[in-house]
C-alpha cells in the first residue's frame, strides 16, 4: 500500500456501523469531465458507491487504486438527501438506504472502511437492476442534491491550477 494512503482509510480490527445521522456527508467521485449538468448521468445505480464522512474527509475518496483517481472531481451530499422511496409505473415501491460497506484489500482494491452504499430494495429482497424511470429519477434527485467540492478543499495545500483561492 502507497505511504500516501490515508491512515483513516484502514479497518483497524473496526466493525461496520450501520448508524448514520441524516446531516451525515457523503462523498462521490467523478470523471474530471464532469459538471453539475452531467453528474445524473455518472451516478451508478443502484449500489451508489461513496464514502461516509463519519470516517473519512472528502478528498479519500480519491485515493482507491491511488493515483488512479487523484485528478477527479468530488461531489458531496447529506444522507437525508438520499430519496427514501420513489414508486415506479406499476405502483412498485422501490426503497433506497445507506449501508455501511467497508472494502477489505484484495488485488486491485484498497482498503476503504469509509466506503459505504446506496442500495435500493423492493418487498424486502435488494434490488441489483432497477425500472429505467426509477433508475432516472434516483439519479437526478441524487445529482440535484449533490455539491462539488472545491479542488482547493481538498488540497488546501496545492490549489487546482486557475481556481481562484482565499488569497486570490
Amino acid at each position: 500500500m502507497d505511504n500516501n494512503y490515508p491512515k483513516e482509510l484502514l479497518w483497524n480490527g473496526r466493525e461496520p456501523d450501520q448508524v448514520f445521522e441524516p446531516t451525515e456527508e457523503l462523498y462521490y467521485r467523478v470523471e474530471p469531465h464532469v459538471d453539475k449538468a452531467t453528474l445524473a448521468s455518472q451516478i451508478r445505480c443502484p449500489n451508489t458507491s461513496v464514502n461516509r464522512g463519519k470516517y473519512s474527509k472528502p478528498v479519500h475518496v480519491l485515493y482507491a487504486q491511488y493515483p488512479k483517481f487523484i485528478e477527479w472531481k468530488v461531489y458531496e451530499l447529506r444522507v437525508e438527501e438520499i430519496p427514501p422511496k420513489l414508486e415506479n409505473g406499476n405502483k412498485k415501491i422501490i426503497e433506497f438506504r445507506i449501508v455501511h460497506d467497508p472494502l477489505k484489500a484484495s488485488p486491485g482494491c484498497d482498503e476503504n472502511y469509509a466506503h459505504s452504499e446506496i442500495h435500493a430494495s423492493s418487498g424486502g429482497l435488494r434490488k441489483k437492476n432497477l425500472p429505467s424511470t426509477v433508475d432516472k429519477a434516483f439519479r437526478e434527485m441524487l445529482s440535484f442534491s449533490m455539491r462539488e467540492i472545491p479542488r482547493s478543499v481538498l488540497f488546501p495545500e496545492h490549489p487546482a491550477q486557475g481556481e481562484k483561492t482565499a488569497e486570490a
